[in-house]
């Protein structure tokens, strides 16, 4: 079997399902080698990345205190830029430009920033842009999990923590449990864990800065 964490969930269910499509076009002794027994999610994105991604910004603003006209305001930033980070096309300078220029305009917008801090925003627009159009960004933002656990039909186990703001429990394990249905597993268990973080960790807020500070490595019922 395989357990994948958060990416590596997505991990486990690309193999699980690779599993599945070679053990209808192989032959004996590659089908033994290629058959996956199960898989173990734990935090398991289910939902595209880029909409991940956005789950993620809503929780982290809630947990930071923003209000949800700024998460909203955030949010179609976000939108934007990723759409454009996941276009097909291949001149990545003018992708570049166009990150450069929706992150100068959304700045601009903006009153309430003195002209040091837009100054430092725009310094960090390039950086920005940089990320979103490394190869990696732009395949995760494009990457839907659901996808490959639509063809899943070994036993999964999928485990959340309510207080994962990274990969959101509620959104992503009704996402998995979706898919799993469409391929006909059913052999699949989802578990919500009361009071977990992304790290399966006993947790105040879920917060990423908390994951350091708390002594637990891996809570017990988990």
């Amino acid at each position: 079997g395989v357990i994948g964490h958060s990416e590596g969930a997505i991990v486990a269910s690309i193999l699980a399902a690779r599993g599945a499509k070679d053990e209808q076009n192989s032959d004996e002794n590659s089908k033994a080698n290629a058959k996956v027994a199960f898989i173990v999610l734990l935090a398991g994105p289910g939902v595209q990345g880029d909409e991940l991604l956005l789950l993620q910004n809503t929780a982290l603003g809630r947990a930071f205190g923003l209000s949800d006209e700024q998460i909203s305001e955030a949010n179609r930033l976000n939108r934007e830029l990723y759409s454009i980070a996941m276009s097909r096309e291949e001149d990545a300078a003018m992708l570049r430009t166009k990150l450069v220029e929706t992150l100068a305009d959304a700045l601009n917008s903006t009153s309430d920033l003195t002209e040091q801090q837009k100054h430092a925003q725009r310094v960090q627009a390039q950086a920005q842009a940089d990320q979103l159009l490394s190869p990696w960004m732009r395949t995760f933002l494009a990457l839907d999990p659901s996808e490959y656990l639509r063809k899943v039909r070994v036993p999964v186990l999928a485990l959340s923590g309510s207080k994962d703001l990274q990969v959101p429990a509620r959104e992503n394990l009704a996402a998995i449990a979706e898919a799993l249905k469409a391929a006909g597993n059913t052999a699949a268990t989802l578990i919500e864990l009361e009071g977990l973080n992304h790290l399966f960790q006993h947790a105040a807020t879920g917060l990423p800065s908390e994951y350091g500070e708390i002594r637990e490595t891996f809570a017990p019922e988990a």
